[in-house]
């Protein structure tokens, strides 16, 4: 099992696109796809898909969705243990995580003056990047934290050494050639730009307006980032890879 998690949600069970329907079933896989293959408490999950009081029953409610989920990606594909619900994927099987994964490669090549190696490892990393991260969830605010998270590390890619040049050219031929997440080499860039003076400016995490107001995704990396509805997720210096 393979979950995209740049541009549109994607799973993918040996290269076959699996749809899977509907918002609440599409928010738990990637809040499931994002814990890195480790459990998700019941609690949590309920707190973060029903934490606005509409589900008469949450937890019957959160039951119905592990079970559709299951149904559509198959039966072993959500662990059930007694810390919760774990969707069984290795670190190769998120593209954010190998994203990750090869932005800390690239820079630990690039401190070691290895700079075709670090500019092959950054420029696959940006290759994933079919698109913005989480882009079907721009109204469910507890997505901010790793939004803002995965461009921060962008930039930390572009911001390596002598490859910005380079990276940046990278990313430029992308977007003209009409690749998903157009805007993404004019946000990246102004992040950049303002990073300078801005090192300690955070985003607002809200759920979006006129929407339903789902509860700010407080971080599930170790509670590195931390939100409630109507304050500041302050994401600090970039972490150190």
């Amino acid at each position: 099992m393979e979950v995209r998690l740049f541009g549109e949600l994607e799973a993918l069970d040996g290269g076959v696109p699996v749809p899977v329907r509907g918002a609440k079933q599409r928010a738990l896989l990637a809040l499931l796809a994002l814990q890195r293959g480790q459990p998700v408490s019941a609690d949590r999950l309920i707190d973060l898909l029903w934490g606005d009081g509409q589900a008469a029953n949450p937890a019957n409610a959160l039951q119905a969705q592990i079970g559709q989920l299951r149904r559509t990606l198959g039966s072993a594909a959500i662990l059930t243990t007694e810390a919760g619900y774990a969707l069984d994927v290795g670190p190769e099987d998120v593209d954010v995580v190998r994203f990750e994964h090869l932005v800390a490669q690239g820079r630990r090549l690039a401190e070691a003056g290895q700079a075709a190696d670090a500019s092959a490892a950054l420029g696959k990393a940006l290759g994933l990047r079919r698109g913005e991260p989480l882009a079907d969830f721009t109204y469910a605010g507890f997505f901010d934290a790793e939004r803002t998270r995965l461009d921060e590390l962008t930039l930390a890619a572009m911001a390596t050494g002598n490859l910005r040049e380079r990276l940046s050219s990278f990313v430029g031929r992308r977007t003209a050639r009409g690749a998903p997440g157009r805007g993404l080499a004019r946000r990246v860039r102004e992040r950049h730009r303002a990073r300078r003076g801005c090192a300690g400016c955070g985003r607002r995490a809200r759920g979006g307006r006129g929407r339903p107001h789902w509860p700010a995704f407080a971080g599930l990396h170790g509670g590195a980032h931390r939100a409630l509805p109507g304050r500041t997720v302050a994401s600090g210096r970039l972490r150190q890879l």
